[in-house]
């Protein structure tokens, strides 16, 4: 099988290779499983309870310790959704696949059976992975790998060739998708793309089909490519624009992608999944600060097997500034006519200080779309991801305020665990000296400066010296129309203002934070502008 380039290769930092740290990582979730799950696999945290995913997930982790008879009755208290005689779960479906490629052999007979039935099932059309909207057609990439993955390595385990050739069927698609384009549709997200390279990095690690094998490789390789594209060795992130996003990502903490470049990367990538085990406590987490979920979750990424080509590792490893990253994409059409069928032009500028991410036309209804994203540094050296700040836009979706944390809630029962939307930016609890703007439209264009003379906003020719209070809109149908954008300005950071209502600038110095006559130019600091235009809001 292919040599895994991860684990052949030294991140900075503690100097760790892949296995390493996963074997690390996953020594410290043995022991804090043990605060929320008794030896008979039963739940007994005050967080909320695990789905089935979150089950299989951590029962990978139990299994790769020499934890079976724990991961086993963990694994077993799962149940999947019935639809008839067809049991199906997009997730659980998949990561039963994936458990028993890898850990079929440490399994009870019970647990065994249990997830082969469950694979099996997911051969079917609908309900099952065969189904039209798993497929790469302009949405939700990783749901189609996951399907894929599970058709092709779930197929050729339990003997089912049709199966296989569906799969294999998929991945041509998919590598079709990447001759026309320069990316799959569901772009450099920190949420989603890592679910997408795991999927491809599997399949072309354990299928027996040559072509599987094959396909899945050159897509693989191809999204690596790509990620280190836009990532910031310095920084340690994943710069902007992203296609789907949450408050996690925007605040450039703990998401699904800082966890597997860790993994694969080490220390040089912040924040680490370690942190988990001992939450400070603005880090911000997914799904409402639930740290098993996440711990989890970053399991599942642990578990993978990944081929990092050496152009994606020169990459990540260092990059020339001023550096440009530009890819085309494809978009399925949104709900309703606002959203048709479009292509996309992804763009991230990369300095030695900060990265400036833009996309032409925003994914899907834009809820989750940051199609403007800025990633600074706070300090010189950054240590932590306290030393990263980020300028990002937002959506006031379904009246919901930035800043309001709320307990988790299942009916009237409340969870230990807190946190605030998934869409709006916790600002209360990750604000440093940084900025974070929200909102859907303003009406003039917008340019972010930094000159000599300090950080400045400006609407047109206008100053922006203090706060812009976001007004809601009176009904659902009016607060696409009327949502107005918010300023937040903090001393010795960026300032910005509205999202731009047609096009929007962002005129940055040559050097980064350090404009004036030593970076070669004017002493304005005026050297350099990029301009997008978001489709949405023509």
């Amino acid at each position: 099988m292919l040599e895994n380039q991860a684990d052949a290769r030294s991140g900075h930092g503690s100097g760790h290779r892949f296995r390493e740290r996963t074997r690390l990582f996953t020594t410290k979730v043995v022991e804090a499983a043990g605060e929320w799950y008794d030896r008979e696999g039963t739940w007994t945290a005050d967080t909320t309870p695990p789905h089935t995913r979150e089950r299989y997930w951590l029962a990978g982790a139990l299994y790769a310790a020499g934890e079976a008879e724990w991961a086993n009755a963990i694994a077993g208290k799962g149940e999947t959704e019935s639809y008839g005689d067809i049991r199906f779960n997009i997730f659980n479906t998949n990561i039963a696949a994936s458990l028993l490629i890898a850990h079929r052999d440490k399994m009870s007979a019970v647990v065994r059976d249990e997830l082969a039935s469950l694979v099996r099932d997911g051969f079917s059309f609908k309900p099952g992975n065969r189904q039209p909207d798993f497929q790469f057609h302009g949405y939700n990439d990783n749901m189609p790998a996951k399907a894929t993955a599970g058709l092709i390595l779930g197929g050729q385990l339990l003997g089912n060739r049709e199966a296989v050739d569906y799969g294999i069927w998929n991945l041509r698609q998919f590598r079709a998708m990447l001759v026309r384009s320069g990316i799959n549709s569901e772009f450099n997200s920190p949420t989603y793309t890592g679910l997408t390279i795991r999927a491809m990095g599997e399949i072309a690690e354990h299928a027996e089909d040559e072509e599987a094998r094959a396909l899945a490789l050159g897509i693989e390789r191809r999204l690596w490519i790509d990620l280190a594209a836009r990532f910031h060795p310095e920084m340690g992130v994943l710069a902007g624009p992203y296609s789907r996003a949450y408050t996690v990502d925007n605040a450039a903490h703990a998401s699904c992608i800082s966890g597997l470049l860790w993994f694969c990367l080490g220390d040089r990538v912040h924040p680490s999944p370690m942190l988990l085990f001992d939450k400070p406590d603005d880090l911000v987490l997914h799904h409402m600060g639930d740290v098993p979920f996440n711990v989890a979750q970053f399991c599942w990424f642990a578990g993978g097997e990944y081929h990092i080509p050496d152009t994606a590792l020169r990459l990540f490893e260092a990059k020339p500034y001023p550096f440009r990253a530009v890819a085309s994409c494809e978009l399925g059409a949104g709900e309703g006519t606002d959203f048709l069928a479009r292509s996309s032009r992804i763009e991230t500028a990369l300095f030695p200080d900060y990265a400036l991410g833009t996309s032409s036309a925003p994914f899907g209804s834009m809820e989750q779309n940051n199609s403007y994203f800025v990633t600074y540094k706070r300090k010189e050296i950054v240590d932590a991801y306290r030393d990263i700040g980020t300028i990002f836009t937002k959506l006031v979706v379904n009246d919901e305020v930035p800043g309001t944390i709320v307990r988790a809630k299942d009916g009237d029962r409340e969870y230990a665990n807190a946190g605030g939307s998934r869409y709006c930016p916790l600002l209360r609890q990750y604000v440093y000296d940084s900025v974070r703007v929200y909102g859907a439209r303003a009406h003039a264009s917008a340019s972010l400066v930094r000159r000599d003379r300090g950080p400045q906003a400006a609407v047109g020719d206008q100053r922006a010296d203090r706060p812009v209070r976001a007004r809601r809109g009176r009904r659902r149908a009016d607060r696409r129309r009327r949502a107005a954008a918010g300023v937040v300005r903090r001393s010795g950071a960026w300032a910005v203002d509205r999202m731009p209502y047609r096009q929007a600038a962002l005129r940055l110095p040559a050097d980064g934070l350090h404009p004036g006559p030593a970076a070669g130019g004017d002493p304005s600091g005026i050297e350099r502008k990029v301009s997008i235009y978001p489709h949405s809001f023509i």
